[in-house]
């Protein structure tokens, strides 16, 4: 799920069931995926896809590589169409994880590990080492303040560095194109509290069992998808991908195949989703026509800065 939520500080609210089926009125049809990104919940329709979250961010960069460019400075110089789809990737493949690995293509080569992406333009170029003028107009003020003996420098070649430098400049240029009402917290509210409350429901703890039993015919002792997924053999800050990984996250795929263990817990989560939803329907109304006015105007400055 992609959504500039996770951007936005979310809270916790305690309310619907635990433990037992949501009292909902119409019950989801039960999907039979057979990989990835094939299922959407009922929340995505009021948040940015990937492909836009991933233009969302890109927008940023090429607002500050303009800005930097006023004053004689290349920023950002690995800034491309590849690297952009390298981003709706990497959000794509951290979304087909939510109920564990999903993605078979992936799983026969780097097992739990996710896929990497390429660097596109060697090293990256980090703050602290650009020259001090550099940093200047990148961060504004932030420099000379946070620098022993640092000046605050206010203009550069006669030109005026904006407050906050160019960062400071590019995020009030992308965030006023986007509309942010009070109640975007509740996406991510939606998001996480109901699919904390679809884990402990029995439907999905009912094929949780029936998932660790295939898994235990094969030879694995795992209680659930989330449990495989993060055992420390497969430590993610350590990319080294063993054959005992890559069968057992084959077979963990497969077991789900076989249980419709995703179809399942997309369909009960979807129930949870839905009741949250027609709770909210007038703060939710209000967010998706914030939506398509914010789509449009990142339509215009993605014409605008080539992103």
């Amino acid at each position: 799920m992609s959504l500039i939520m996770l951007l936005i500080g979310g809270i916790a609210v305690g309310c619907g069931t635990s433990g037992g089926k949501p009292h909902a009125r119409n019950p989801v049809a039960t999907p039979t995926p057979t990989g990835p990104n094939q299922m959407h919940l009922p929340i995505t329709v009021y948040a940015f896809t990937e492909t836009q979250d991933a233009q969302y961010q890109q927008i940023r960069n090429r607002i500050i590589q303009a800005c930097m460019g006023k004053f004689g400075f290349t920023y950002l110089p690995g800034l491309t169409d590849q690297r952009e789809r390298e981003i709706v990737e990497g959000r794509q493949q951290a979304d087909s994880r939510r109920y564990g690995i999903s993605d078979l293509a992936i799983a026969r080569i780097y097992g739990y590990h996710l896929k990497p992406t390429s660097i596109v333009s060697g090293a990256p170029v980090t703050v602290n080492s650009l020259p001090l003028a550099e940093r200047q107009i990148l961060l504004g003020d932030r420099v000379g303040r946070s620098e022993p003996g640092g000046s605050k420098v206010l203009t550069h070649a006669g030109i005026q560095i904006p407050q906050g430098g160019c960062v400071g400049e590019a995020d009030r240029v992308r965030d006023a194109a986007t509309s942010r009402s009070d109640e975007h917290m509740l996406l991510q509210r939606i998001d996480k509290d109901n699919f904390t409350r679809s884990q402990s429901d029995s439907r999905v703890l009912a094929v949780f069992s029936r998932w660790s039993a295939c898994m235990k015919s094969n030879g694995y002792s795992y209680a659930d998808p989330f449990q495989a997924a993060g055992d420390p053999r497969w430590d993610p800050n350590h990319f080294g991908v063993s054959p005992n990984e890559i069968k057992i996250a084959i077979t963990d795929i497969d077991c789900k195949l076989k249980t419709n263990l995703l179809g399942i817990e997309f369909a009960i989560e979807s129930e949870y989703e839905n009741l949250d939803i027609e709770r909210n329907a007038e703060a939710l109304g209000k967010m998706k026509a914030e939506l398509a006015l914010s789509t449009k105007k990142l339509e215009q400055l993605a014409v605008q800065y080539g992103a």
